[in-house]
């Protein structure tokens, strides 16, 4: 039927989407990242043919905005959204359901079945650190605070089904 095709396409879609958010991430924070040459000409990391904060870069950084806004503030909302839609409608081990976002919760626990999303938290911060802190000591430091703390969650919270 169309509604299992849609099911599919959704689940294809949203799976490609969870494979490639890292670099989706990078790519996009990057673009509001400058580097000083000795010339004293700020450019992009992204496209160092693109000097910073001209017009051409200020297009850039207004799609970059959007793009964060749509897809890597976007996809975790939604897939929060769409797990506690259906958990409250009762829809969340409906077939159809099951086929099109069953990836995203069935190998949690109940209480922790938005944990895909925090995952993507995790890949977002880390991606975060890795462009916004230019020092390779501080951004290794950062890096490690931050796995130590999601790490420490996960054990206190064990999401995944035995």
């Amino acid at each position: 039927t169309m509604e299992t095709v849609w099911a599919d396409w959704t689940k294809s879609c949203l799976s490609f989407l969870l494979v490639v958010y890292h670099t989706l991430c990078l790519k996009c924070f990057q673009t509001f990242s400058c580097d000083q040459y000795p010339s004293g000409k700020s450019y992009i990391s992204l496209a160092p043919e693109v000097e910073c904060w001209t017009t051409q870069h200020k297009v850039m950084l207004g799609i970059a905005a959007i793009y964060m806004l749509v897809v890597i503030i976007g996809i975790p909302v939604w897939m929060f959204y769409e797990v506690v839609r259906h958990t409250a409608n009762n829809t969340l081990n409906d077939a159809i359901t099951l086929r099109k976002w069953g990836f995203i919760h069935r190998r949690y626990e109940n209480e922790y079945k938005y944990w895909e999303a925090m995952l993507l938290l995790r890949r977002l911060s880390i991606a975060l650190v890795s462009v916004g802190i230019k020092t390779s000591m501080v951004q290794a430091a950062l890096s490690i605070v931050i796995l130590t703390i999601l790490l420490a969650s996960h054990v206190y919270t064990r999401p995944y089904v035995a």
